[in-house]
């Protein structure tokens, strides 16, 4: 008898917002879209009390929802 194997994790259903593949778009459709995930993704680690976290000028900083960004590396 085969051992039982777990269900793989719960992680919710994800529904995707785009309404063009991105190899469709054209550069400034992309820029925009890229924009708009990262400000997303920015709203939601604030939101959970996490820092956004990003590289600049060869530093990694690291920006909290009060304003406050301290160089982390």
């Amino acid at each position: 008898m085969a051992a039982a194997v777990e269900p793989p994790l719960n992680l919710g259903i994800h529904e995707g917002t785009m309404v063009k593949r991105i190899i469709d778009m054209t550069p400034q459709e992309r820029e925009v879209y890229y924009k708009a995930v990262a400000l997303k993704a920015k709203e939601h680690l604030f939101a959970i009390g996490q820092p956004w976290v990003y590289e600049k000028n060869g530093q990694v900083l690291a920006e909290y929802a009060d304003g406050r960004i301290e160089i982390i590396d």
